[in-house]
């Protein structure tokens, strides 16, 4: 399967991956193991569904979930929103770096899913909480593991990260380039992503790959 990502990288970005060698893919969930997560989530409830769409098929942070609030998601647009949160003046939370403030759109099933999260919260609340409120970034990591380790062919706490690869994954097997992926997944650079979802060789000579992200 390396093999084929490789190829797709190689034959979406062309130019770019000529300074790039990939010597090992990191962590990611197979064909097979995202077919037994669906069938997990499939009788699982809808907030489960949901935090999972999240990271699998929007590309989002933990953090970046369990901070998002009704005003966050614009229902005609079809967007999601990562941006600043103020409260009575203050900040009340910041992504991690420039990088990270971004909109990203939502597929027709993702955007099923939020619609009556969405339509029963007010404005300020945060989508997805516990009953004490917003969610702790361990508890709600601990949610996802449990989910995980219950899915046959996969069966331990691989975390988030082993996630967000397999949305990048998906998205390069369907032809986007790492320039258009960095930008959704909020990071820094190409660079950045490279060495996320892979152990590799970056060699000198292309500036796309170390410019930043706000420079792209």
């Amino acid at each position: 399967m390396m093999e084929t990502i490789v190829e797709k990288m190689r034959d979406n970005d062309p130019e770019l991956m000529r300074f790039v060698e990939i010597k090992e893919l990191k962590e990611y969930l197979d064909e097979e193991q995202v077919n037994n997560l669906i069938k997990i989530l499939d009788t699982s409830p809808s907030k489960i569904n949901l935090i999972f769409s999240f990271l699998l098929d929007v590309g989002l942070r933990a953090e970046e979930v369990i901070n998002l609030r009704k005003e966050d998601i614009d229902m005609i647009k079809k967007i999601v929103k990562i941006c600043q949160h103020e409260k009575n003046g203050l900040i009340d939370w910041i992504p991690r770096s420039f990088a990270c403030r971004r909109e990203i759109e939502l597929s027709r099933e993702v955007y099923n899913l939020l619609k009556p999260f969405v339509e029963n919260i007010k404005e300020g609340e945060f989508l997805i909480k516990s009953k004490k409120g917003k969610y702790k970034l361990n508890s709600f990591i601990n949610i996802i593991n449990q989910v995980l380790k219950k899915t046959p062919s996969i069966g331990c706490a691989c975390g988030t990260q082993v996630l967000r690869r397999t949305f990048i994954i998906k998205q390069i097997l369907a032809g986007m380039s790492l320039e258009k992926i960095t930008k959704i997944v909020g990071h820094e650079s190409i660079r950045v992503t490279l060495n996320f979802l892979s152990k590799c060789i970056i060699s000198e000579g292309s500036n796309i790959i170390h410019k930043q992200n706000r420079e792209m």
